[in-house]
């Protein structure tokens, strides 16, 4: 995992900890500036542990805000808890201590993960937050998804060799080295009718994903099409 560095500071009191895990470049920056923009809340200390952080903050509140707003923006999973810390003799009353469990999503924008109930759906993952938003490289058609799966599988992808245009269009299939076709909805790509050969020169390599035996276009954003 990649050292990450957090706005820490020397005041070491702290009313909760944010166990954060899988951590991405961006979701780091996005405590940071919520730091940033907080004048009642700081990071008292950051533990390293296994794949992620443990970061003790000041403020109950903003933990907790900071835990709802980390979903919202990235997805992933949040879980909130509280334990007893003390007793407090001159307000008489208990004072507990806030975890916040957050983790993201083990993937990121530009994947191609498995998505669906039934992990069937290979999807080209375009947003990700409380809902997962993408595309369909078996269609090309957009998908949403308000329950996924944080660490569902990715696909792997490759940039083969466009070998062959007509009538339809061939790779060299990076696995296998054999001439594979490339499908869309159910059919062959046919190249008078492929965006990817919208463009003067044609390209000679395309982004492709292996899904049940068949070959397919990372699309582009353009290749998106709504569902009917």
């Amino acid at each position: 995992m990649t050292d990450h560095a957090f706005l820490v500071s020397s005041n070491q009191y702290f009313e909760g900890t944010l166990q954060l895990r899988n951590p991405s470049d961006a979701c780091v920056q996005f405590i940071n500036d919520q730091l940033k923009a907080s004048r009642q809340a700081w990071i008292a200390k950051v533990t390293r542990v296994r794949e992620g952080y443990d970061l003790y903050l000041s403020s109950q509140h903003f933990l907790q805000g900071l835990g709802k707003k980390l979903h919202q923006a990235f997805g992933g999973t949040l879980k909130v808890s509280q334990t007893l810390h003390t007793f407090h003799r001159q307000k008489s009353k208990l004072l507990y201590r806030v975890t916040v469990f957050y983790s993201c999503p083990t993937f990121s924008r530009g994947d191609v993960i498995l998505a669906g109930e039934d992990h069937g759906c290979p999807v080209l993952v375009r947003k990700i937050g409380k809902v997962l938003s993408g595309v369909d490289v078996r269609t090309g058609r957009r998908r949403s998804f308000r329950n996924y799966d944080p660490e569902a599988e990715v696909l792997p992808q490759y940039d083969a060799p466009l070998i062959k245009t007509k009538p339809h269009l061939e790779i060299l299939d990076p696995v296998s080295f054999q001439n594979e076709p490339l499908h869309l909805d159910g059919k062959l790509i046919i190249a008078s009718s492929a965006k990817v050969m919208s463009s003067p020169a044609v390209p000679k390599t395309v982004r492709v994903v292996a899904f049940g035996g068949w070959w397919y276009l990372v699309p582009l954003t353009k290749l998106a099409k709504k569902d009917p």
